[in-house]
């Protein structure tokens, strides 16, 4: 089974609770939506948690929400797109967890999954008409990392431009030749020599050295 989970959470600040009701209970709700799930059909599922100790007991309120439709049809561009949001933000995840790595000498040790996390999901939207947009910003943001490039994600200016790149390709729907201009602009600035600006340029290699 393949899901995809986004969880959020209002009431961040419990609200003051009202003078005349000594019983009074914050109460926060936690919403997780899985986009691939193992059910035919859309369901969602309810439990309320009561949380101790504290001088008022707290009510959490987590729904679990499954949609189906993306994979109903497993190829369907509905079903490519959260394939692609799920793999993007677990390779968000690694480029910022290099923070915790960038004082090594070994950097490339800890580049090289993000550049194969790339490389995997290019091979999985090969054939994906509606995604050829995403695939040029992968091949951009992977480029960055080759021919040394990698060196540069010791810094957090680096590490925050691919972030945001990553981010947009997350949230973004469809992904449009605009976004494919707006990358290239933000990874432009990090290293200009690390883009393929010219046909063929960075496919050879796709191994941090």
């Amino acid at each position: 089974m393949l899901n995809r989970s986004t969880t959020t959470e209002s009431s961040l600040r419990p609200p003051s609770p009202p003078k005349a009701s000594p019983t009074y209970a914050p109460v926060y709700n936690v919403e997780i939506r899985h986009e691939l799930g193992c059910r035919p059909e859309d369901s969602m599922e309810t439990r309320d948690i009561v949380v101790r100790p504290s001088e008022y007991p707290s009510l959490v309120r987590v729904m679990s929400r499954t949609v189906a439709g993306p994979a109903q049809k497993l190829g369907s561009p509905e079903y490519l797109a959260a394939i692609r949001r799920r793999r993007v933000a677990a390779i968000r995840e690694l480029v910022a967890d290099l923070v915790s790595h960038a004082t090594r000498e070994d950097l490339a040790v800890c580049t090289f999954p993000i550049v194969e996390s790339i490389r995997s999901l290019l091979d999985k939207l090969d054939d994906a008409e509606a995604e050829g947009n995403t695939r040029e910003i992968l091949r951009q943001l992977r480029d960055t990392f080759l021919d040394g490039g990698w060196h540069q994600y010791r810094r957090p200016d680096a590490r925050e431009a691919a972030v945001t790149v990553l981010r947009q390709l997350e949230s973004r729907e469809p992904i449009e030749p605009d976004d494919v201009t707006r990358a290239f602009d933000v990874l432009w600035k990090l290293q200009k020599h690390s883009l393929a600006t010219f046909p063929g340029i960075g496919d050879e290699d796709e191994i941090p050295h």
